[in-house]
Formats: C-alpha cells, sequence, structure tokens
C-alpha cells in the first residue's frame, strides 16, 4: 500500500535531487503517469469517463466495440477460423470495450474460440473491470505485464494507449544542426535544456524533421520498444490500434510549433504538465508514420490506415445501428454516435491502423473498404 503521507511531486524532486538536479522530461512525465501505487494510472483515485478526467470512445456508445468485434470476427475468419483465438487488450480502462466487443459476439461461433486477455498494471482498475466483466468471466483473464503473455494466435487490441507513452520533449534554440536541444526537468519543476541524445537525433533524421528556432514538439522512443514487444508476442496475428495522431509529415508540420502535448484532467484541457502532478493526465498524438515503419521492422506488415469516421462506416455502422438504438434515449444515442463518426467529434482525430504478422501476406480487411490511406504514411 502507498504510504498515504508521501505524495508523487516529493517522489518525483527526491529523484530529480539524487539525479543530479534535472532528469529528463520523459522521466518526470513517466513517473507523474506510472510510478506505483502514487502515478496517474497506478494510484486508487484514477477515473476515466463522465465523471472522471476524460472519455474514450466506447464511453460514447456500444456500437464503437461491436464495430471493432466485426472487425476481429473478420480477421479470426481470415486466419482460418483456429479453435484458440486471443485478443489480448492493452490498458482496457473500465472495461466498457471488452464488455461491448464480447457482448457483441456472444453467441457466435468465434465466441467460442476467444479467450480475451487485458493487461493492467493497476490493480485497482483491474478490480472495476473484474465487476463489469462478471458475466464474461469464462472468456476474461488479466495479467499486469505484457512479459506474462505467453507467444499466441490473434490480435493486440489498444484503444488512446500509445498517446500516453512517456515522451522526449525537444526544442529548437537558434538554427543548424547543433540548435536541437532535450528538455530535461528540475527540482523546481522548471525546465532546462540538454543536447540531445543519439538516438533522438537519428529520430530527427529518419522522418525528416524540419525545425525552425523555438520549434517544440515530441518524441516518442517508447512506441519503438513497444512495437518489438508486440510482434514477440504474436505467433500470427493482428495488432489493431486506435489512437489520435498524425501522419510524420502532418505531425511535424510548419504550423505545428508548439507540439501536441496536453493534459487532462476533470474533462479540462491544459498545456501545463507540472501542476496537478500525478493528478492529471499527460498525452501527445502518436507519429503513425513511426508505427508503420517500425512496425515493419519487426515483422508487422500494415494493412491499413483510415480516420476512425471512415473505419466504422466502413464496418457496416448503418445496419448495426439499426438494432442497437434504444427508442427512449433515441436523440441522446445519435447525438453520442455522431461524436464518433463526424470530423468535429472523433471521426477524423481518432485514427485505426491496423497492422499484419503471419503467411496471409497483405490480407484485406472490411474496415478499409471505404478508403484507405495507408500511402499517407510513406512520407
Amino acid at each position: 500500500m502507498p504510504d498515504m503521507g508521501i505524495d508523487i511531486e516529493a517522489i518525483i524532486r527526491d529523484r530529480i535531487r539524487r539525479e543530479g538536479g534535472a532528469i529528463p522530461f520523459k522521466e518526470f512525465m513517466s513517473m507523474s503517469l506510472y510510478y506505483p501505487g502514487y502515478g496517474y494510472y497506478t494510484g486508487a483515485a484514477t477515473q476515466i469517463g463522465r465523471d472522471g478526467d476524460y472519455f474514450t470512445a466506447p464511453h460514447l456508445h456500444p456500437v464503437f466495440g461491436a464495430l471493432v468485434a466485426r472487425q476481429t470476427a473478420e480477421m479470426w475468419q481470415l486466419m482460418g477460423r483456429p479453435a484458440d483465438f486471443c485478443v489480448v487488450e492493452f490498458g482496457a480502462g473500465r472495461g466498457y470495450l471488452a464488455a461491448d466487443v464480447l457482448g457483441y459476439l456472444r453467441g457466435d461461433e468465434f465466441y467460442d474460440a476467444l479467450t480475451y486477455l487485458i493487461i493492467e498494471l493497476n490493480p485497482y482498475v483491474q478490480r472495476q473491470q473484474e465487476r463489469l466483466l462478471a458475466p464474461f468471466a469464462d472468456k476474461v483473464r488479466w495479467v499486469s505485464a505484457a512479459t506474462d503473455v505467453a507467444p499466441l494466435r490473434g490480435c493486440v487490441l489498444s484503444n488512446e494507449l500509445i498517446d500516453a507513452f512517456p515522451v522526449h520533449m525537444i526544442t529548437m534554440v537558434g538554427d543548424g544542426d547543433d540548435a536541437l536541444r532535450e528538455v530535461w526537468v528540475d527540482e523546481g519543476f522548471g525546465e532546462v535544456l540538454h543536447g540531445c541524445s543519439d538516438d533522438i537525433r537519428a529520430y530527427v533524421r529518419e522522418f525528416g524533421l524540419q525545425l525552425c528556432d523555438g520549434y517544440r514538439t515530441e518524441v516518442n522512443l517508447a512506441l519503438r520498444d513497444w512495437l518489438r514487444e508486440v510482434s514477440g508476442m504474436l505467433l500470427e496475428g493482428f495488432v489493431f490500434t486506435i489512437d489520435y495522431g498524425y501522419p510524420a509529415w502532418q505531425y511535424y508540420s510548419a504550423q505545428r510549433t508548439r507540439g501536441t502535448l496536453v493534459c487532462y484532467s476533470g474533462h479540462r484541457v491544459s498545456d501545463n504538465p507540472y501542476a496537478n502532478v500525478g493528478g492529471q493526465d499527460i498525452t501527445a498524438h502518436v507519429n503513425f508514420t513511426a508505427l508503420k515503419r517500425w512496425g515493419e521492422a519487426v515483422g508487422l506488415v500494415t494493412v491499413g490506415f483510415a480516420p476512425q469516421g471512415t473505419f466504422m462506416v466502413s464496418m457496416g455502422i448503418d445496419d448495426l445501428l439499426t438494432g442497437m438504438l434504444t427508442s427512449g434515449q433515441y436523440q441522446h444515442e445519435v447525438a453520442q454516435v455522431k461524436r464518433l463518426l463526424l470530423p468535429q467529434g472523433m471521426g477524423e482525430s481518432h485514427k485505426v491502423l491496423i497492422q499484419y504478422k503471419g503467411s496471409l501476406g497483405n490480407p484485406a480487411l472490411r474496415g478499409f473498404s471505404l478508403r484507405n490511406q495507408r500511402a499517407a504514411l510513406e512520407g
């Protein structure tokens, strides 16, 4: 149990003192979010949903999970309908997506072959998930780390996971090759600038970043390690990623000079990660070009990439909604579905990327039948 007389700010400041007066922003973000028992995602106070700090697509309407289930069922069909198929969900929140997927599939032949495995590092959140998913107790299992997952055939699923990976913060001070700096954090939670590592400089070169004086942005190197881990988890199967972000050429455009880092608390947005430490979410958009390129390096072929709204239309949301809308809540539910679909909601900001590892080569999936923007990730 955490010592209630200690808070995460004190823990971080002590780490900074012991490290000589400053730590990289990535380490500050990692501790703020994931320090055991005290971080935003690891403490007992973590709240997601309408009464929490933010919500994700499954909080809006169960049709989202039903469409994810449809796509997963097609993956099972393409793989030859194996008798054992495992969906592995990273960071399942309150468990709404899992409940909606399993609820839609129950009674289907695929359901008999399915095991739903949740990787959840927060025991408090796991207990919430267990209560919600009690009707599917025979199908759901939990582990606390990806290293606990034996190689499998199936699908690795994540919804708004990668945006919470700790990132390096970089900025340009002047022009030229020597102007790039990494942001570190001192004991007073002020920022100091250090030279960049070779890994960060290699990232800047790989994605062709053309940064001007004062440009500030993020570098997510943890994504590469995660892809390596996920590929090692799959004997054969798919990686199904839903998140907000851009191709690299949009992420690092001349118009986005302050990066994408934002914080969420009580459904309010802030750009200050040094306030309410441990009590707010800290996120940065996903570089989907990196997800594609680094995935290919570990054997994951990119099958498709599309905005969430287009993906949902491709998966047949029209016919599915006919039987899902409740007459007494019709107007409210329609408004919620529009938030999932339309560009001014999640329809354009959130993207779906699916990768595949196995002998099928480049299988065609229904979710990209109307619009596959995979080519946009080549730049």
